[in-house]
């Protein structure tokens, strides 16, 4: 958001995987002592304002916190459902967050685009949708970023080794690409954006670390990581067939 005067965009995209990926407790040991364990390795506080400073940080690296006592985390050890609903729910008030800033300091002239990726759990949909009257939800419909350039967005992905929300076989990828193409009229094709988040398979954008079994990198002789191609061979096909104007990835 910071960036934007400075580039003068007249359209910001939030695209792709919004949500971050771990929870870190802040136990509290009784009146001004708290502790948390991010990362195997125990940090104390003797007060809220070196807490909130060390929380800060690591909310600014994507986790989530939340404070409890040594009782309320062993009941969230011992109950999964628990744990997902808590999940879900710090993402949810996030996300809020953020888009009510988005609000707040954006310029109303500057459209914005929000969408989630294949990591994101659909509850947060419903989060960007209550703030439609700022910003767009792209998905299944045609934005038009200016008043030249249609723009299709889809934010499922071929399937990865992480299960993840928003993936699909690549046969059924390839009938839901072709249904945002035929929202746009064919003579708009050489002026089209695709908005998809997963990267045409065997280019530059779709290259990640090879896994083993059991999802440990594989590396060379060297150290150094084996790069395989990981994208999607239903997006390279139809950004192939219709030719747009430019493909937005990941």
């Amino acid at each position: 958001m910071n960036a934007v005067p400075g580039y003068k965009a007249d359209v910001i995209l939030l695209c792709g995987d919004l949500t971050g990926k771990a929870i870190v407790p802040v136990v509290k040991v009784k009146e001004n002592e708290w502790y948390i364990n991010p990362f195997g390795k125990i940090e104390r506080f003797y007060s809220r304002e070196k807490l909130e400073q060390r929380l800060d940080m690591l909310r600014n690296q994507g986790y989530y916190t939340f404070e409890a006592t040594k009782e309320e985390i062993a009941e969230l050890q011992q109950n999964p459902k628990k744990v997902d609903e808590l999940f879900a729910n710090l993402m949810k008030e996030r996300l809020d967050e953020w888009l009510k800033m988005v609000e707040e300091k954006i310029p109303k002239e500057i459209k914005v685009i929000v969408m989630p990726g294949n990591d994101d759990i659909f509850e947060i949909d419903e989060v960007i949708k209550a703030h439609e009257d700022r910003i767009i939800y792209p998905l299944e419909k045609v934005v038009y970023l200016d008043d030249k350039h249609p723009m299709i967005s889809c934010e499922y992905v071929n399937p990865t080794p992480w299960d993840t929300p928003r993936e699909m076989k690549e046969e059924d990828l390839m009938r839901k690409l072709e249904k945002e193409f035929r929202r746009v009229d064919q003579k708009e094709y050489k002026y089209l954006v695709c908005n998809f988040h997963a990267p045409p398979y065997d280019t530059m954008l779709d290259l990640a670390p090879k896994l083993d079994k059991n999802l440990n990198v594989v590396t060379r002789l060297d150290g150094s990581p084996e790069m395989v191609h990981v994208g999607s061979k239903a997006v390279r096909h139809v950004l192939e067939k219709y030719q747009p104007r430019l493909g937005l990835h990941g």
